[in-house]
């Protein structure tokens, strides 16, 4: 037909003739691009068309019974628009053809939308209705179901075209109709799926591929509600499928050919339903705030279908199958962690998959699909990342069999060949030491080297390269997230061959990656700059708009990929070792940016990279210095400092331009859960900067800005959390901010934290110039003074902010003698002011505050009983305290607040009555010394979990440290060296000169000797005399101490702790771990906690030893021999030997007390029931404890 020949039918009345020029047309428009192209240009003939589309649509919804000759009049409609929107979808990708714009075709997405409610409503109940059936030639209902099919599968597509391009966003409606029309064929299949008993077969299959579409655009609460009930019917519908599948199997008849669909048509039914299922369900695990369906229940713990889903994962001839598969077995995993599997069946399972799962690690979908790949499915490499980070097991298979070098290489050869990092290392040579805007809108358009690609979009391809590497990034992070070794292996990857030639590739890798993020968050800036300015102009030019416009969404897709994200999360697994810090990150920190270039840099870094056909690997190690100064400008370190500084205004920027647009909430909360990830792991990797063994300690805490942007990052994260309690709707969205917020906000807390570890009482004094040591007791006193989070998450978000919280007090307080008596006198000064403003829950002493934070352990477990109950079992029932301290964050709460303790007592200048523990608090940390691990209890904690088993060891052993540590403090003896002699002093030749220690205050000044410390030799009939003379003034000296809260002498608080029984329970628990065990026949008692059992358990003998010493000098009045009460101790000679031990190790333990009674303080009767005990108590040896190289303070 002829190109303008359309306009004599335009505006006619006989539908026929418009029939048969829209059929004439539809064959002139196949293979015609020439034609094709006049049409969308032309507006006329767009009008003329969208008349005609109206027309039939009319016509099909005025008939009461849809006939032949209507539905394929449509259908023809239908088709041309599909033609015309597909070819406009194409030409609105780059490169860009003047004049077509695929947005003047999105008229017809009304007209769409009312087909398919007509369908669904009109059409489905008629032709569904069996009394409607018997009316009916049934041949002419299936012709007529079968036009349909085909018109609303076009219509689909139409959707699916120009929501691509344009990111089309429909009305909920619309919205609503697909996916009720989906679920409603889903019902209506009369059979299984896999045997085309599908009423409507191609309009399902089709919408099922719409569902990640509905659910990303769509309004997110009502997509939730209509995507429950399509995941319960599909997964009925699949859980009947794999039951047949499973009965076709037998242990005989393990033929995959047999079992599955025999046909191609069978089997991509089979993999629409489950794709479909997959994708909800991963929808749905994004949220984790979901009821768990019955039916989703019973799927996932069924042995029956777990084998069919095997079977698929086997299928070789479908990828896309197998990929489903394997995230349906992710979900049974989950399922499995419910029940608490032991690790060896974890482990078994595992097993079985592994070799699968490796085939499967490169899979890219848009490889040969030219498309990308299916949202909500999580690629294998993303799925092994997540098995590894819920089972460390895993990770010893990769490096066993090598996966993890293999990752290495496919990573390398990615990071050379993927175009886009040479062109913005191009844009970043183009902008140094500017201030211009990069035109980012150069990686639309093709390059010489792509000029042979199929893919209409460029970037997209670009984009999947980048994806591929960034799910790399990912594994290798979590692989290296809890293991010295792995990183080793990572980090020296080919370190033999480059040794010589500068660091490998990864080191530049990273370099290079987050060189480019940090210049696409100053380039965003700048655009808002650049448009603030633009705002101000009465003209501004439209094609300037147009392409500042593109460039912005060029610029925040690349910004939010998920690439810097996971590198953070690698930055943040790395620099946890020692190793790391002092090799792999200084030779990360020589390389110079592009960006930061001076003229004497070699010319090579400002060339084109795009002229050159160097590798980018290449381009990047030409920046590399080893000798280069460390704390210049642009060194990596100060580098991610700056990304810190600026990601605050990002978020603003973000914020502003997503604004402006309509119906892209979810986008816009994506947009913002992309950017708090990467704030969460940047503050991770600085906290690990900054420990007292890393090369770049000092630059972080020199940094001028450094402390003022962490306050700015905590001061928006205490305003939303303000706005937000404030708020009288706190929907879902607020909910999920919130959340976000409370994490930065913690990754704050971990810097600070280690910026106070081991640092100076000047700088410590700095850091509350901008943090307010309110904040921190405010933090602490999370759910003793005010009620607990409903939501688990958040709860759980302010446990860890209330433990880190006592950890920056105990580094506050560690070799600080200002702030170890100021922290105590600032909380008694806030705990008045929030007693005065009506909060009289607020702890009014320091003893009630840290006691009361011990005891909130309700507050960590779900606990059932009252109050009172549950503090008779933390002091009877040695289970309930042990399950307690199995808990990570409430043992990691103990600890601190031991150790900060512990710090304040060792640097108190005057050691006060009220700076004392009172006894409620000393009968904790009694408790927590006398609770024993014996062999039974650990069985039954722990089952046959031997890492669980050393686990539990180790944290005791922990926690008994701690509390030694402040008896250790409380009672230390300053060692006198010399003495400053007064002129009045006369002694004769052979007296004995002593230090009175008891005369010393806990400040150690050096006081003048004056006669009382002479002590001249007297008869032992003077000496006991004396002694009781003495006695009886220490005695009306305590009570007078007392009395008037005066000062406390290390002889004093010895007297307390012994009083109150501790150097009975030091005396119990260095015999445990020094008494050599033997094992007794037929008994199944033995200890577990020994002196060598664990890495901490030689430091607790070591200090239990020397508290007790301490002590017992004390009391004795002296301190050149207090190990004098244990000489010449026997014990039977069951005892005496062992053939695993060193003589040297239990020497100590085989002495005896002996002496007067009054030399004889402090010694423990044991009655004969408890020696009977001990020896039933057998020798214990656990597995090799795995090495924690997490150090306490980077958590």
């Amino acid at each position: 037909m002829p190109m303008d020949d359309y306009t004599h039918y335009h505006g006619a009345s006989n539908a026929l003739l418009n029939t048969d020029a829209i059929s004439e047309l539809r064959f002139a428009l196949i293979g015609n691009n020439d034609l094709k192209l006049r049409l969308v240009t032309d507006e006329g003939f767009l009008g003329w068309f969208s008349k005609q589309l109206l027309s039939g649509l009319d016509s099909l919804v005025a008939a009461d019974t849809p006939t032949l000759l209507i539905v394929n009049d449509l259908n023809v409609r239908i088709l041309v628009l599909r033609m015309l929107v597909t070819f406009a979808g194409s030409k609105s990708q780059p490169p860009l053809v003047d004049g077509v714009d695929v947005a003047k075709l999105r008229f017809c997405v009304p007209l769409l939308s009312d087909l398919l409610k007509y369908v669904l409503d009109s059409f489905l109940p008629r032709v569904m209705d069996p009394s409607a059936a018997d009316q009916t030639d049934n041949a002419e209902v299936a012709e007529i179901t079968d036009v349909i099919d085909t018109v609303v599968c076009d219509s689909f597509h139409v959707i699916l075209v120009l929501a691509n391009a344009l990111k089309l966003a429909l009305e909920d409606v619309r919205f609503d109709s697909i996916m009720r029309l989906v679920t409603t064929l889903m019902v209506l299949a009369d059979g299984p799926i896999s045997k085309g008993s599908l009423k409507m077969e191609k309009v399902l299959i089709t919408g099922l591929e719409m569902i990640p579409y509905c659910l990303e655009r769509g309004p997110h609460e009502r997509m939730e509600t209509y995507a429950e009930g399509l995941l319960a019917v599909s997964l009925t519908r699949l859980f009947n499928e794999l039951l047949l599948m499973g009965s076709l199997a037998d242990e005989d008849n393990t033929n995959i050919d047999v079992i599955l669909p025999n046909s191609d048509a069978d089997m991509n039914r089979l993999t629409a339903l489950v794709v479909a299922v997959v994708q909800i369900l991963n929808y749905f695990g994004g949220s984790g705030r979901r009821e768990v369906l019955p039916i989703e229940r019973e799927f996932f713990t069924s042995s029956a279908t777990y084998k069919s889903v095997l079977y698929l994962l086997k299928y070789e001839d479908n990828k896309l199958m197998n990929v489903a598969a394997l995230n349906l077995i992710r979900f049974y995993f989950t399922f499995m962690d419910d029940a608490n599997p032991s690790v060896k069946t974890v482990n078994l399972i595992f097993e079985k998959l592994f070799p699968r799962i490796i085939e499967l690690l490169d899979y890219d979908y848009s490889a040969s699909n030219d498309q990308p790949n299916p949202r909500y499915i999580q690629l294998p490499v993303t799925i092994l990342s997540d098995l590894c980070l819920k089972n460390p097991e895993i990770c010893d298979h990769l490096r066993n069999t090598n996966v993890d070098i293999r990752m290495m290489n496919e990573l390398e050869n990615l990071f050379s060949q993927v175009h886009l990092f040479r062109q913005l290392h191009a844009l970043k040579s183009a902008a140094q030491n500017t201030s211009k805007l990069a035109d980012f809108t150069i990686l639309r358009k093709s390059t010489p080297e792509l000029e042979s690609t199929e893919s209409l979009n460029l970037l997209l391809v670009q984009s999947l390269q980048l994806d591929m590497i960034s799910n790399y990034l990912l594994l290798l992070g979590v692989f290296t997230s809890s293991s010295e070794e792995f990183r080793r292996r990572i980090t020296s990857y080919k370190s033999d061959k480059n040794s010589h030639s500068g660091p490998n590739f990864l080191c530049l890798m990273i370099f290079e990656i987050m060189d480019d993020f940090r210049f696409l968050v100053t380039q965003t800036l700048m655009s808002y700059n650049t448009f603030a300015q633009l705002q101000q102009l009465t003209i501004v030019d439209e094609v300037f708009l147009t392409w500042f416009g593109s460039n912005i969404g060029v610029l925040f897709t690349l910004l939010e990929n998920s690439i810097f994200s996971n590198t953070l999360y690698l930055l943040r697994s790395l620099s946890r070792s020692v190793a790391t810090l002092r090799t792999f990150f200084v030779d990360l920190n020589s390389v110079k940016s592009v960006l930061d270039a001076e003229s004497q840099v070699s010319e090579y870094l400002t060339l084109d990279p795009l002229k050159h056909s160097e590798s980018i690997v290449d381009i990047v190690s030409a920046g590399y210095d080893r000798e280069i100064s460390f704390d210049r400008k642009g060194s990596f370190v100060t580098s991610m400092l700056e990304i810190l500084s600026l990601l605050e205004d990002v978020h603003v920027v973000k914020e502003y331009f997503v604004s402006v647009k309509n119906d892209v909430d979810n986008q816009r909360i994506l947009s913002r859960k992309s950017l708090c990830v990467k704030k969460v792991m940047l503050l991770g990797s600085i906290a690990n900067f900054g420990l007292d063994f890393s090369s770049f300690r000092a630059g972080i805490i020199n940094h001028e800005n450094f402390l003022k942007d962490l306050a700015h990052i905590n001061m928006n994260a205490i305003e939303a959390k303000r706005a937000y309690d404030y708020s009288e709707f706190k929907d879902v969205a607020a909910r999920d901010s919130i959340f976000e917020q409370l994490k930065v906000q913690l990754g704050v807390f971990k810097v600070l934290k280690n910026y106070l570890y081991n640092e100076t009482e000047e700088n410590k004094a700095i850091v509350w110039e901008f943090f307010p040591l309110s904040l921190i007791y405010e933090k602490s006193l999370y759910g003793i003074v005010d009620e607990w989070e409903e939501d688990p998450e958040i709860h759980k978000l302010f446990l860890e902010h209330k433990v880190i919280a006592f950890g920056i007090m105990r580094n506050l307080a560690a070799a600080s003698t200002y702030f170890s008596e100021d922290i105590k006198n600032s909380y008694l000064k806030y705990a008045k002011e929030k007693h005065d403003n009506g909060q009289l829950y607020v702890p009014q002493s320091w003893n009630d505050y840290l006691h009361d934070n011990i005891m909130c352990y309700d507050l960590f477990v779900d606990l059932q009983g009252d109050e009172n109950s549950l503090e008779k079992k933390f002091f009877n029932d040695d289970e309930f305290l042990l399950r307690l301290i199995l808990d990570e964050q409430y043992f990691n709460l103990v600890v601190n607040i031991c150790y900060l303790e512990g710090n304040r007592y060792a640097n108190i200048t005057e050691f006060r009555r009220s700076d004392f523990p009172r006894s409620n608090f000393l009968d904790v940390w009694k408790r927590l010394l006398e609770v024993k691990l014996l062999y039974k209890l650990e069985a039954r904690i722990c089952g046959l979990n031997e890492k669980d088993r050393v686990n539990l060891s180790t944290l005791l052993c922990k926690v008994k440290l701690a509390v030694t540590w402040i008896l250790v403090n409380l009672t230390y003896i300053e060692q006198a060296h010399g003495y400053q002699l007064s002129d009045k002093i006369s002694f004769g030749l052979f007296d004995t000169v002593t230090s009175s220690q008891a005369s010393h205050t806990a400040s150690g000044s050096n006081r003048l000797l004056t006669p009382s410390n002479i002590v001249i030799e007297e008869s032992d009939e003077e000496e006991e005399e004396d002694e009781e003379e003495q006695d009886h003034q220490a005695n009306n000296q305590e009570s007078t101490t007392l009395e008037e809260n005066g000062l406390l002498t290390q002889l004093d608080r010895a007297k307390l702790l012994n009083k109150h029984g501790f150097t009975d329970v030091l005396e119990n628990l260095i015999y445990d771990m020094s008494t050599p065990k033997y094992e007794v026949a037929k008994s199944k008692e033995r200890s577990s906690l020994e002196r060598f059992d664990n890495v901490n358990a030689n430091s607790l003998y070591e200090k239990c030893k020397t508290s007790h010493q301490q002590i017992v000098s004390l009391l004795a009045g002296t301190s050149d021999d207090a190990g004098k009460k244990f000489r010449n101790q026997q014990y039977p000679k069951s005892k005496r030997t062992h053939p695993l031990r060193r003589a040297s190790n239990v020497s100590w333990s085989q002495r005896e007390f002996y002496g007067t009674s009054q030399e004889r303080l402090g010694q423990v009767g044991r009655s004969q029931g408890e020696q009977q005990e001990r020896n039933n108590e057998e020798a214990v040896v656990d597995g090799d404890e795995e090495e924690d190289f997490d150090e306490p303070w980077i958590r």
